[in-house]
């Protein structure tokens, strides 16, 4: 997927393709900032702690599991992250974007467009991505 440093910051952050078989929005893919030494779930859980029930399970790693900080869809195929100056997209104020393919394998699909979050503080994340 994705990984780009912010530049005024120098957080590195990601966005990443969640796992398939648990509907059109389960999980959703997202973008999260990497945290040195950080764990978000993988196999065993999604989303923070919510548990995957179709691998076997170890309750350690998924008690120290990170809940990423924005949803961007289920099956958005959120590929590319990239910091922009400002006012390179007209749309796009937040100087970010973020580049979905999308993924067929949804009942209605989703992605095939460029987005950015609301907020990239890491404060208290808004979770939501907007056109």
């Amino acid at each position: 997927m994705g990984l780009a440093w912010e530049p005024r910051t120098g957080v590195l952050w990601t966005v990443v393709n969640e796992r398939d078989g648990l509907g059109d929005e389960t999980p959703p893919d997202y973008l999260t900032s990497v945290r040195d030494g950080g764990f978000y779930g993988w196999p065993y859980c999604y989303w923070g702690r919510t548990v995957d029930d179709r691998v076997p399970q170890d309750a350690a790693a998924v008690a120290k599991a990170i809940a990423p900080d924005y949803a961007l869809g289920g099956h958005t195929a959120s590929l590319g992250l990239c910091w922009l100056p400002a006012g390179t997209l007209a749309r796009i104020s937040r100087r970010h974007a973020i580049g979905q393919h999308g993924r067929g394998i949804r009942s209605k699909l989703s992605g095939y467009r460029v987005c950015s979050c609301l907020s990239l503080t890491g404060v208290q994340p808004d979770r939501r991505a907007t056109s």
